[in-house]
């Protein structure tokens, strides 16, 4: 694979490549001033760039029932409360324009 190949796979720019290359986080091979990649090498960069979860959230674990689950649901129904009331409490400040009522006019 040459250059141009390893970049639009990678999705880097030529200058990120070259840093790559200095280095030495991608094995390359050069040839009259054009540099060469081998496909297994550029595959197991990938596979070492890959960041793995460590935790994937899942019906199942949703559904679960578990302590933890039931506490964020809690807070969320609680954070919901508060908001409603507060929404529901809500008045404009004294200074804020509003219309006049018949017995103010």
């Amino acid at each position: 694979m040459d250059s141009q190949d390893v970049c639009l796979l990678l999705n880097v720019t030529k200058r990120t490549l070259q840093t790559y290359r200095d280095k030495k986080l991608l094995p390359y091979t050069s040839v009259g001033g054009k540099f060469f990649y081998q496909e297994s090498d550029v595959t197991e960069y990938l596979k070492n760039q890959t960041v793995k979860s460590k935790k994937v959230l899942s019906w199942d674990f949703l559904n679960s029932g578990s302590e933890e689950v039931k506490k964020v649901f809690s807070q969320i129904s609680e954070t919901e409360k508060a908001l409603r009331k507060a929404f529901d409490n809500y008045h404009p400040s004294v200074m804020s324009e509003r219309n006049l009522t018949g017995d103010e006019v």
